[in-house]
């Protein structure tokens, strides 16, 4: 039910933005950026920090809340890591009370990921892929207003493309944003917890039946958008990226 629950989410996700604390972090990220990859190894690192090495498919929720689905009003009971939320929401000044930071991603390859998705695992998007970059609500443009409503508020931005050629380094950035104390070890057990290969594998044995484009974690590689861009799609990003002034994915 990709929209069901919309309205009861931005209820949830309003009245958690008053249980909001200085001492918390925003996690915002627009939609198929490695937001969920994020999650998953800083909730390894609460595990394995804390909580024994518990398969954190049991506790993701309780440790990695999300705005709008999961409820901030509980006391957060982890000390070793701050209260991280995840957020797909464009910024408002409503999140001036706690620091922010971001993940970010070739838009390109996002529409790609963000593609499959809504055609073969939510199966609410049936024509081409050309029409979904030029959608008004969740097209290529969309992303641009994501991206600049945060960029300004981000106390550390993250690459999806650097995330994948170094994760030690760029998730050591994060950790240390973040102000947590861990060894080089435990960061690094965490990140194989959390690896593409482990967690698609995962999935594969949860949902046996489900094809592959159909996957959360489907491909997670970077430049495969062009396979899937023509001429023209590549012209109209360009005119975008132009629109805006932002080339940080040429």
């Amino acid at each position: 039910m990709p929209e069901a629950s919309a309205i009861s989410r931005y209820v949830l996700g309003g009245s958690s933005l008053l249980a909001l604390r200085k001492t918390d972090f925003i996690f915002a990220g627009y939609y198929r950026s490695g937001t969920t990859w994020t999650r998953i190894v800083l909730a390894n690192l609460i595990s394995l920090n804390e909580l024994g090495g518990r398969d954190v498919d049991e506790i993701l929720n309780d440790v990695m809340p999300e705005l709008g689905v999961n409820s901030l009003i509980r006391p957060w009971s982890h000390p070793t890591t701050p209260r991280v939320i995840k957020t797909h929401r464009r910024y408002s000044p409503l999140f001036r009370r706690a620091r922010s930071f971001g993940v970010i991603r070739d838009p390109r390859d996002v529409m790609v990921s963000r593609y499959h998705k809504r055609r073969d695992r939510w199966g609410d998007f049936a024509s081409s892929f050309g029409e979904f970059i030029r959608h008004p609500r969740f097209g290529l443009e969309d992303w641009w207003g994501h991206y600049l409503s945060w960029r300004e508020h981000w106390v550390l931005t993250l690459k999806y493309e650097d995330l994948l050629e170094d994760p030690h380094r760029e998730f050591g950035r994060l950790v240390d944003a973040l102000g947590v104390v861990c060894p080089d070890e435990m960061l690094s057990e965490a990140i194989e917890r959390s690896s593409f290969r482990s967690l698609q594998l995962a999935e594969r044995q949860r949902k046996p039946s489900v094809s592959e484009g159909a996957l959360h974690f489907r491909s997670g590689s970077s430049g495969q958008w062009e396979t899937y861009f023509d001429d023209d799609d590549v012209a109209y990003y360009r005119e975008l990226a132009a629109k805006y002034d932002v080339g940080i994915y040429p």
